[in-house]
């Protein structure tokens, strides 16, 4: 039986991509469906641990796990592809196995970059990596993996896709995570001040049907959602609430409001399970207003914060991203909003659009002030390799550093505006709001909104010294992991050059 080893990366690797230790749901998906066929299934979850790479590398000699299989996001695929070259610095023979988004996106740049990964999982990974493991057990070779839908590698030098595997359609089908094989006490929300060790992040559904050109969700699931049943769902809560004494949540879908039955259905099994606990998710504009009859509910079993993708009040912005809604329904949402009680919204935009003006831009906390909203988050446009924006955006970007590509840099400019100039006003309206006494004032006398604006505030002030600190005086070097990152950085700088022909 072969033994399979799970790793996401160490904590001090230089990821700015920062999870704040929430649990991987690929990863855990994955392994927990390997471990319900039987075969020795761990997943080292480093970067929750606080276990660096020296350390990393003793404990896979140890190991000496026949598998390693890894996720991958675009701005940590550099320290992914170093992942996969020190496994076989130590044992050659271990097959390296890398999925998620990033794999998925852009995989035939990712196997010519990291040509000690041996495959990439595409897409969905349960199946495929069950298939993956057993054509290996036989003795299979990589002519033989020809036949494994949802396989991409290189054999002597062709990169070979193979077809594409058919989702799961009934996500009911698969076991609940096994939380046993993570850290659970590690584990803590980022951006919302939860109690490290009481907070998880969860994920019910896959994939999203809305249309936005800027998400890589609609590339990986090939603009389609499927959901667990509300049964399931609840399940899994208690579970997490009266063994692992867990109370509040992050639901990390990226549409957990896409169907409505499901929603009312998933009322009332909180009502009859009679859980206490908070959770947050994540909302469209668009659903929450279909949906506003059911908000009232949904708060009654414990909605206490929605993360809501507004983007932008400009609707030419809206439309060259594709949200399909109209920017004046936002004013009726925060009405609809407040009758509802619920305590706590933070609004998330997006800066640097094509279409963005310094006057667009603005307008972020004029109508979030008028319209009464209680915070507001606010990222540059990342432009992700296979999405529908980077291939229409492709001559206007500027940066390619993958490690860049984490919501937090800004990658290309306007049509009005330079990176400068946007970097300087996402700062500004950061201080318009955070700083404006009337927003400071009202959000005091809310327990949740008070915690989370201090928070902001704290963590903006931290991470910008944080970030210039080491970007002026370039900390990061001292370190051998970090070194072996900016050669992988240098070897995809001249991986496009030569492909560009220049």
């Amino acid at each position: 039986m072969m033994k399979i080893l799970f790793i996401e990366l160490p904590i001090d690797s230089w990821n700015r991509f920062s999870r704040l230790y929430i649990p991987n749901p690929g990863t855990l998906a994955v392994g927990t469906y390997l471990k319900n066929k039987g075969y020795s299934v761990k997943i080292l979850d480093t970067y929750a641990e606080g276990i660096g790479w020296k350390n990393l590398k003793e404990i896979i000699k140890e190991e000496s796990p026949d598998i390693v299989g890894a996720s991958s996001y675009t701005p940590d695929i550099y320290g992914r592809i170093l992942l996969a070259r020190l496994i076989k610095q130590i044992s050659p023979s271990t097959v390296t196995v890398l999925g998620g988004a990033h794999a998925t996106l852009v995989p035939e740049e990712t196997l010519r970059l990291g040509k000690a990964i041996d495959y990439l999982v595409i897409g969905e990974g349960e199946e495929t990596f069950l298939e993956l493991v057993k054509t290996l057990e036989r003795g299979g070779s990589k002519e033989d993996m020809r036949s494994v839908k949802g396989l991409a590698y290189l054999f002597n030098g062709e990169y070979i896709k193979t077809r594409d595997r058919p989702f799961i359609n009934d996500l009911d089908e698969l076991p609940m995570p096994d939380y046993s094989m993570l850290p659970m006490d590690k584990y803590g929300i980022f951006y919302f001040p939860y109690v490290l060790g009481q907070s998880l992040a969860c994920t019910f559904s896959r994939g999203c049907a809305a249309p936005c050109v800027f998400c890589s969700t609609n590339v990986v699931w090939r603009h389609c959602w499927r959901g667990r049943s509300a049964k399931k769902i609840v399940e899994e809560l208690a579970v997490l609430s009266r063994e692992y004494k867990k109370k509040t949540f992050l639901f990390a879908d990226d549409n957990f409001l896409y169907d409505r039955d499901r929603n009312k259905e998933f009322i009332n099994q909180m009502r009859a399970e009679g859980l206490e606990i908070e959770f947050r998710l994540s909302a469209r504009v668009d659903s929450l207003l279909r949906d506003k009859d059911l908000l009232k509910d949904l708060r009654s079993v414990g909605l206490t914060a929605l993360q809501i993708g507004v983007e932008s009040y400009d609707q030419d912005v809206i439309d060259g991203l594709s949200k399909n809604y109209r920017v004046e329904r936002v004013k009726e949402l925060a009405s609809i909003l407040k009758e509802a009680g619920i305590p706590f919204s933070v609004l998330f935009f997006i800066v640097g659009n094509y279409e963005d003006s310094r006057g667009s831009l603005l307008r972020i906390v004029e109508k979030t002030k008028e319209y009464g909203f209680g915070a507001i988050h606010i990222s540059p446009l990342t432009p992700w390799p296979g999405t529908q924006l980077h291939s229409r955006m492709e001559s206007l970007i500027k940066v390619r550093d993958y490690r860049d590509y984490d919501w937090k840099n800004t990658i290309m400019p306007t049509k009005h505006l330079s990176i400068k100039q946007i970097n300087r006003l996402r700062n500004r309206l950061f201080f318009k709001w955070y700083f404006a006494p009337s927003v400071f004032r009202r959000n005091l006398s809310n327990k949740y909104l008070k915690r989370y604006h201090l928070s902001r505030i704290t963590s903006f002030f931290f991470s910008a010294v944080r970030y210039k600190l080491i970007r002026k005086l370039q900390i990061w070097r001292l370190f051998w992991y970090n070194r072996l990152i900016e050669k992988i950085y240098k070897e995809h700088m001249s991986f496009i050059k030569k492909g560009k022909g220049e």
